[in-house]
């Protein structure tokens, strides 16, 4: 499956006709789809901790030009959401840091850190069904008033699918280590209280 195959998804979803190319200056479809499609996928992205597009990583230490900050550590390009920070030694969780731009700056520094983020993938065949779903609705919400042409009625139920797609996938995206609220939660149903 390509990006293309999911644009074309989005457009049925509106009942549009398919477009064969994402940079065809012909068919207004095409044009706005471009245009539009990746900032659609990377608001999916940053919704959720979606589990297909975990990733974990060290990453060297580099001495911080400024006073404040005793070094910095360079983000992978592929970083959309930054999940956690982690002395790489240890595993325990770095405090005093602060993301500027690509980079993490640590008040005190440290030879190295763990980061676990999620990574901008745009190969729909690395997408779990749920996510590939919601990418679709997304792209379709974000077409829909243009292509359309109804005062946004359409972009408005596209819009309630995906949120109640979204409230859905946070079951299936949950932690697996429990500390969740939600999933305290859940576990306090579970076991008759509230």
């Amino acid at each position: 499956m390509e990006i293309l195959d999911v644009v074309n998804s989005a457009l049925i979803t509106l009942g549009q006709d398919t477009i064969t190319s994402l940079t065809a200056t012909d068919k207004k479809a095409a044009r706005v789809c471009n245009a539009k499609y990746e900032a659609a996928i990377k608001r999916v992205f940053r919704e959720l901790n979606w589990g297909c597009l975990k990733c974990g990583l060290d990453i060297p230490a580099t001495e911080s030009d400024f006073e404040m900050y005793a070094s910095y550590y360079d983000l992978p390009g592929d970083c959309e959401k930054l999940l956690k920070v982690l002395y790489a030694e240890d595993g325990s969780k770095v405090t005093g840091w602060h993301r500027i731009g690509g980079r993490i700056y640590l008040e005190e520094g440290d030879d190295s850190i763990h980061i676990e983020y999620i990574a901008y993938d745009d190969d729909p065949d690395n997408w779990d069904s749920v996510l590939l779903e919601a990418v679709v609705l997304s792209i379709a919400k974000s077409v829909a008033r243009t292509l359309v042409g109804d005062n946004g009625e359409r972009e408005k139920e596209v819009g309630n699918d995906l949120a109640y797609l979204i409230e859905k996938a946070k079951d299936v995206n949950m932690p697996e280590d429990g500390d969740s609220p939600r999933f305290q939660g859940q576990l306090n149903l579970a076991r008759g209280g509230f």
